[in-house]
C-alpha cells in the first residue's frame, strides 16, 4: 500500500520519531488488509471520509493517526500523541477547520 504523509499534520512527529513513519505505513496497511476493522470514522478531509487508529510504536510510544484510503493509497493526515479519543477528535476538529475542511 503506497502511504503518504500530509507536511503540515504529520511533519513534526516524523521529524521528532524516526522509527514513526514505517510504524504507521505497516498498521494502515494491516488495517486495509483487514477491512479496517479496528479503526473509527473521524470525520472528513478534503472530500475524503477520515478513519482513526492507535499505532504503537518503539520510539513515540502510542499514538493517533487520522487518515484516509481508497483502494491502494492512503494518506496519513495527522499524528498526534493525544490518545482519549473525544480529545483527539476535539484536536483534529481545530486542525481541520484550518485546513479549509471540506
Amino acid at each position: 500500500m503506497d502511504v503518504t504523509f500530509d507536511k503540515r499534520g504529520c511533519e513534526r512527529a516524523l521529524r521528532r520519531w524516526p522509527d514513526l513513519g514505517d510504524r504507521v505505513r505497516e498498521v494502515v496497511a494491516a488495517q486495509a488488509g483487514a477491512g479496517f476493522s479496528h479503526c473509527k470514522g473521524a470525520g472528513r478531509w478534503r472530500g475524503r471520509p477520515l478513519r482513526e487508529c492507535r499505532v504503537n510504536s518503539r520510539d513515540a510510544g502510542s499514538v493517533r493517526v487520522a487518515f484516509w484510503a481508497d483502494g491502494d493509497a492512503a494518506g496519513v493526515v495527522y499524528i498526534t500523541q493525544t490518545l482519549v479519543r473525544r480529545d483527539f477528535l476535539r484536536e483534529l476538529g481545530r486542525f481541520l477547520g484550518r485546513e479549509g475542511r471540506s
